[in-house]
Protein backbone atom coordinates (compact mmCIF):
# COMPACT_ATOMS: atom_id res chain seq x y z
CA UNK A 1 0.00 0.00 0.00
CA UNK A 2 3.00 2.45 1.04
CA UNK A 3 4.74 1.64 -2.47
CA UNK A 4 1.45 2.28 -4.36
CA UNK A 5 0.92 5.61 -2.87
CA UNK A 6 4.53 6.85 -3.29
CA UNK A 7 4.21 6.29 -6.91
CA UNK A 8 1.09 7.82 -6.93
CA UNK A 9 2.59 11.01 -5.55
CA UNK A 10 5.15 10.65 -8.27
CA UNK A 11 3.08 10.88 -10.90
CA UNK A 12 1.46 14.20 -11.99
CA UNK A 13 -1.19 15.55 -13.78
CA UNK A 14 0.75 17.87 -16.37
CA UNK A 15 3.67 19.01 -17.40
CA UNK A 16 3.44 22.53 -16.28
CA UNK A 17 3.13 20.75 -12.55
CA UNK A 18 6.38 18.70 -13.61
CA UNK A 19 8.30 21.64 -14.11
CA UNK A 20 7.00 23.31 -10.98
CA UNK A 21 7.90 20.35 -8.69
CA UNK A 22 11.31 20.12 -10.09
CA UNK A 23 11.92 24.05 -9.66
CA UNK A 24 14.72 23.52 -6.54
CA UNK A 25 16.27 20.55 -8.91
CA UNK A 26 16.99 23.07 -11.95
CA UNK A 27 18.28 25.98 -9.58
CA UNK A 28 20.51 23.29 -7.92
CA UNK A 29 21.83 21.72 -11.18
CA UNK A 30 20.75 24.46 -13.89
CA UNK A 31 19.86 21.70 -16.66
CA UNK A 32 17.36 19.03 -16.47
CA UNK A 33 17.09 15.78 -18.55
CA UNK A 34 13.71 14.93 -19.82
CA UNK A 35 13.45 11.16 -20.77
CA UNK A 36 10.68 11.24 -23.70
CA UNK A 37 9.52 7.61 -24.09
CA UNK A 38 6.40 5.67 -25.56
CA UNK A 39 4.36 3.82 -27.81
CA UNK A 40 6.72 2.75 -31.46
CA UNK A 41 3.89 0.33 -33.26
CA UNK A 42 0.97 2.70 -32.77
CA UNK A 43 0.88 6.72 -32.87
CA UNK A 44 -1.51 8.94 -34.77
CA UNK A 45 -1.86 12.86 -35.21
CA UNK A 46 -2.74 13.38 -31.38
CA UNK A 47 0.45 11.38 -30.11
CA UNK A 48 2.78 12.90 -32.28
CA UNK A 49 1.01 16.39 -31.47
CA UNK A 50 1.44 15.83 -27.79
CA UNK A 51 5.09 14.52 -28.26
CA UNK A 52 5.76 18.01 -30.21
CA UNK A 53 4.36 20.27 -27.64
CA UNK A 54 6.36 18.24 -24.74
CA UNK A 55 9.31 18.73 -26.04
CA UNK A 56 9.14 22.52 -27.47
CA UNK A 57 8.40 22.70 -23.70
CA UNK A 58 11.00 21.48 -22.22
CA UNK A 59 13.51 22.96 -24.50
CA UNK A 60 11.85 26.48 -23.72
CA UNK A 61 12.72 25.67 -19.96
CA UNK A 62 16.64 25.53 -21.49
CA UNK A 63 16.01 22.23 -20.45
CA UNK A 64 17.44 18.90 -22.99
CA UNK A 65 15.93 15.68 -24.18
CA UNK A 66 16.83 11.91 -23.66
CA UNK A 67 15.39 9.46 -25.71
CA UNK A 68 15.27 5.70 -27.07
CA UNK A 69 15.93 6.21 -30.90
CA UNK A 70 13.51 4.10 -32.35
CA UNK A 71 10.33 4.83 -34.80
CA UNK A 72 7.22 6.65 -33.43
CA UNK A 73 6.93 9.05 -30.06
CA UNK A 74 11.12 8.73 -29.85
CA UNK A 75 11.23 9.66 -33.86
CA UNK A 76 9.16 12.39 -33.12
CA UNK A 77 10.66 13.90 -29.89
CA UNK A 78 14.58 13.64 -31.52
CA UNK A 79 13.11 15.45 -34.69
CA UNK A 80 11.78 18.16 -32.55
CA UNK A 81 14.49 18.53 -30.19
CA UNK A 82 16.76 18.91 -32.89
CA UNK A 83 15.06 21.74 -34.56
CA UNK A 84 15.30 23.55 -31.31
CA UNK A 85 18.66 22.34 -30.49
CA UNK A 86 20.33 21.62 -34.06
CA UNK A 87 23.76 21.56 -32.57
CA UNK A 88 21.92 17.94 -30.41
CA UNK A 89 23.96 19.25 -27.45
CA UNK A 90 21.31 18.85 -25.34
CA UNK A 91 20.02 15.21 -26.85
CA UNK A 92 20.73 12.16 -25.86
CA UNK A 93 19.93 8.97 -27.46
CA UNK A 94 20.24 5.52 -25.71
CA UNK A 95 20.07 2.79 -27.87
CA UNK A 96 20.29 -1.41 -26.85
CA UNK A 97 23.42 -2.02 -29.51
CA UNK A 98 25.34 -0.03 -31.96
CA UNK A 99 23.65 2.14 -34.21
CA UNK A 100 25.19 0.40 -37.31
CA UNK A 101 23.87 -3.01 -35.75
CA UNK A 102 20.93 -1.31 -34.88
CA UNK A 103 20.08 -0.53 -38.34
CA UNK A 104 20.51 -3.73 -39.51
CA UNK A 105 18.38 -4.74 -37.12
CA UNK A 106 15.56 -2.31 -38.02
CA UNK A 107 15.88 -3.24 -41.73
CA UNK A 108 15.19 -6.75 -40.70
CA UNK A 109 12.03 -5.79 -38.68
CA UNK A 110 11.16 -4.03 -41.82
CA UNK A 111 11.43 -6.90 -44.02
CA UNK A 112 9.65 -9.09 -41.88
CA UNK A 113 6.54 -6.34 -42.09
CA UNK A 114 7.16 -5.59 -38.49
CA UNK A 115 7.87 -2.48 -39.16
CA UNK A 116 6.90 0.16 -42.24
CA UNK A 117 9.78 0.27 -44.45
CA UNK A 118 9.80 4.08 -45.15
CA UNK A 119 9.88 5.02 -40.99
CA UNK A 120 12.61 2.82 -40.16
CA UNK A 121 14.95 4.42 -43.15
CA UNK A 122 13.72 8.38 -41.58
CA UNK A 123 15.06 7.10 -38.31
CA UNK A 124 18.53 5.37 -39.48
CA UNK A 125 19.28 8.55 -41.53
CA UNK A 126 18.13 10.54 -38.19
CA UNK A 127 20.29 8.62 -35.47
CA UNK A 128 23.30 8.79 -38.27
CA UNK A 129 22.53 12.28 -38.87
CA UNK A 130 22.57 13.03 -35.06
CA UNK A 131 25.96 11.28 -34.44
CA UNK A 132 27.41 13.43 -37.05
CA UNK A 133 26.41 16.65 -35.65
CA UNK A 134 27.24 15.11 -31.96
CA UNK A 135 28.92 11.60 -31.79
CA UNK A 136 28.31 12.11 -28.07
CA UNK A 137 24.51 12.28 -28.48
CA UNK A 138 24.51 8.66 -29.36
CA UNK A 139 24.81 6.30 -26.27
CA UNK A 140 25.04 2.75 -27.32
CA UNK A 141 25.46 -0.53 -25.34
CA UNK A 142 28.54 -2.54 -26.88
CA UNK A 143 27.92 -5.74 -24.18
CA UNK A 144 24.52 -6.55 -26.12
CA UNK A 145 24.49 -8.74 -29.07
CA UNK A 146 21.15 -8.39 -30.30
CA UNK A 147 17.97 -6.23 -29.68
CA UNK A 148 15.77 -8.30 -27.70
CA UNK A 149 13.78 -7.70 -25.07
CA UNK A 150 16.41 -8.12 -22.44
CA UNK A 151 18.37 -5.35 -24.16
CA UNK A 152 15.81 -3.22 -24.62
CA UNK A 153 15.19 -3.87 -20.95
CA UNK A 154 18.45 -2.45 -20.04
CA UNK A 155 18.17 0.23 -22.42
CA UNK A 156 15.22 1.72 -20.74
CA UNK A 157 17.11 0.73 -17.67
CA UNK A 158 20.06 3.18 -18.25
CA UNK A 159 17.70 5.59 -19.57
CA UNK A 160 15.67 6.39 -16.13
CA UNK A 161 18.67 6.13 -14.47
CA UNK A 162 19.99 9.03 -16.81
CA UNK A 163 16.55 11.58 -16.65
CA UNK A 164 15.72 13.42 -13.96
CA UNK A 165 11.97 13.27 -14.71
CA UNK A 166 9.89 10.59 -17.23
CA UNK A 167 7.58 12.13 -19.68
CA UNK A 168 5.77 8.92 -20.79
CA UNK A 169 2.97 8.92 -23.57
CA UNK A 170 1.50 5.26 -23.63
CA UNK A 171 -0.84 3.78 -26.50
CA UNK A 172 -2.98 0.71 -25.31
CA UNK A 173 -0.91 0.31 -22.45
CA UNK A 174 1.97 -0.46 -23.92
CA UNK A 175 4.13 -2.79 -21.98
CA UNK A 176 7.47 -1.73 -22.74
CA UNK A 177 6.26 1.93 -21.78
CA UNK A 178 4.88 0.81 -18.69
CA UNK A 179 8.06 -0.86 -17.85
CA UNK A 180 10.07 2.19 -18.36
CA UNK A 181 7.37 4.40 -16.24
CA UNK A 182 7.58 1.46 -13.55
CA UNK A 183 11.32 1.64 -13.49
CA UNK A 184 10.81 5.90 -13.26
CA UNK A 185 8.22 5.79 -10.45
CA UNK A 186 10.55 2.69 -8.43
CA UNK A 187 13.49 5.59 -8.83
CA UNK A 188 12.17 7.76 -7.12
CA UNK A 189 11.65 10.06 -10.21
CA UNK A 190 8.66 12.13 -11.31
CA UNK A 191 6.54 10.87 -14.06
CA UNK A 192 3.91 12.98 -16.65
CA UNK A 193 2.21 10.15 -18.31
CA UNK A 194 -0.74 10.67 -20.84
CA UNK A 195 -2.53 7.45 -22.02
CA UNK A 196 -4.19 7.05 -25.35
CA UNK A 197 -6.35 4.15 -26.94
CA UNK A 198 -6.14 3.97 -30.70
CA UNK A 199 -7.94 1.35 -32.38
Amino acid sequence: MKDSQSAERLLVKTLDNLFVQLVDKKELEGVLWFGIIGTWQITNDEVERDVRQAVQQIMAHGNCIVSGGVVGVDYFATEEALRHDPSAQRIKIFLPIPLAQFATHFRQQAAEGVMVSEKVEQLIRQLEALQWINPGAIISNGHNKAADLRAYAARNTELVKFADALVAFQVNDSLGTADTVTKALASGKLVYLKKYAIA
